[in-house]
């Protein structure tokens, strides 16, 4: 019995590995890369029951209070993944990455 319960964890552990990372980018000003001075603020986001019903808002306006969002990106890692993968889906996360561009840009 022992060995089919660590059998099925190790299953699991291996498939939320394999799931791999998600990633998504928004970019918002092409001369994102060309910003002399640019911020980053991160947030992790928490989800139950695969998300269903539930929104994060971000205020921008509290992110970037001196500055304009150049980039923004939502990702997962492989811990993410295996957590997911481990409670079936009923408690998910993501983190949240916003780039601020505060200074000029570089020629």
């Amino acid at each position: 019995m022992k060995k089919q319960k660590l059998f099925i964890l190790c299953a699991i552990l291996f498939a939320g590995i394999l799931c791999g990372c998600t990633n998504s980018k928004f970019i918002m000003d092409r001369n994102a890369d060309k910003y002399s001075n640019v911020q980053k603020y991160s947030e992790r986001d928490h989800f139950f029951f695969w998300g269903m019903g539930r929104k994060h808002e971000h205020d921008f306006s509290k992110i970037c209070p001196n500055g304009k969002i150049v980039k923004m990106t939502t990702n997962n890692n492989w811990l993410d993944e295996t957590l997911i993968a481990l409670t079936m889906g009923i408690y998910y996360t993501r983190t949240f990455t916003a780039y601020c561009a505060v200074g000029p840009i570089n020629n």
